[in-house]
């Protein structure tokens, strides 16, 4: 999990990623956390999954920023303002942000906002651990676009990798207890992330890839996806 922190006061950055540590550290173990307190476009992280954005940077627009972070690092980024100004809360609450952070109340809004965002991330961040070829290996299934059973593997097809590994789609479904994940054939499960559309009995996925649906998967999987359209 990648996380950003951009703000000109070097004393908010440091207690905010000591705070963000301690609240997460015991439930995710691959927290990396970049700070910019200057050069704000010089970032080393080739996605970053939340930002914390000081709404007043010295030399850039905080809103403007956040969008450019969607569009270069991830579109699905978590971004949540912190400012001085309380006039700003509900302005920017109107831009897909996250949460806000005021300044003036750091210690009773910091509680509030990592406790919505556990809970996000419990759901969106949650990782699977597989020993593959005798080393142990952490896959986010939020990177996971389908597995492929083919005999006694299983084939992880993630955004970046591939893994093969023994275990059944029952062992699959049970291991990942994401919402996310959907099977749509007796061999075959996909992330709805990652699906660009579903029509009739096939669903195309954002690589262009398109997979049929089998006829008992159908209704359940037509049913899902419309339940993570309307979220």
């Amino acid at each position: 999990m990648n996380i950003l922190i951009a703000d000109d006061d070097k004393q908010l950055i440091n207690l905010l990623k000591n705070d963000f540590l301690n609240y997460f550290s015991y439930q995710f173990n691959d927290i990396h956390i970049e700070s910019k307190y200057d050069d704000y476009f010089h970032i080393e992280s080739q996605k970053i999954d939340i930002a914390f954005i000081d709404i007043d940077l010295n030399t850039y627009n905080g809103i403007n920023y956040a969008k450019l972070l969607r569009k270069k690092y991830n579109q699905n980024i978590i971004i949540i303002f912190i400012s001085n100004r309380e006039d700003l809360v509900f302005e920017t609450l109107t831009t897909g942000v996250f949460q806000f952070i005021r300044k003036q109340k750091y210690d009773h809004d910091k509680l509030i906002v990592f406790e919505q965002l556990l809970e996000h991330c419990k759901e969106h961040f949650n990782n699977i651990i597989l020993n593959i070829n005798g080393r142990t290996t952490i896959i986010n299934i939020n990177d996971i676009v389908y597995l492929l059973s083919i005999g006694h593997n299983m084939i992880i097809h993630t955004s970046k990798n591939e893994y093969t590994t023994k275990m059944s789609i029952k062992q699959s479904l049970e291991l990942m207890d994401s919402k996310l994940m959907i099977q749509i054939q007796r061999t075959m499960i996909i992330n709805l992330t990652f699906v660009a559309n579903i029509h009739h009995n096939k669903v195309l996925l954002f690589d262009n890839s398109e997979h049929h649906i089998g006829r008992k998967y159908q209704k359940n999987v037509i049913e899902k996806y419309e339940e993570f359209l309307l979220k």
